[in-house]
């Protein structure tokens, strides 16, 4: 039964595209900027993750292009706020700049990958 349990998530896998290897997690720090940075570069690999803004300045984010102040972004994540990334987005370029304010943060990024 076990065996035909690992056949057939192999299967499901190869189906969306992920390989048959253990799923790993890499977490990484993005200093805060005010003018746009990748916070995650496009993987195909990727199938969820989290954003925490540990700034005191709120976080703006962008799916598939570059955040924009003036009307590019996706959502935005208060101070100590979390983000999570859906399957559905997972494999999308992710930006972010945060707004004026006093500096010193930045956001942890976990990105979970197979």
């Amino acid at each position: 039964m076990e065996d035909l349990l690992k056949q057939i998530l192999a299967a499901l896998n190869l189906m969306a595209g992920r390989s048959n290897s253990a799923p790993a997690s890499t977490i990484a720090r993005v200093s805060e900027s005010a003018t746009a940075v990748t916070l995650l570069a496009a993987n195909g690999k990727r199938v969820s993750g989290m954003i925490f803004n540990d700034s005191p300045n709120t976080l703006y984010i962008a799916y598939g292009a570059t955040a924009d102040a003036t009307s590019v972004w996706s959502d935005k994540i208060g101070s100590g706020g979390r983000h999570y990334i859906q399957a559905r987005d997972a494999t999308n370029l992710i930006s972010g700049f945060w707004s004026p304010g006093t500096g010193g943060g930045g956001a942890q990024v976990t990105e979970n990958t197979y």
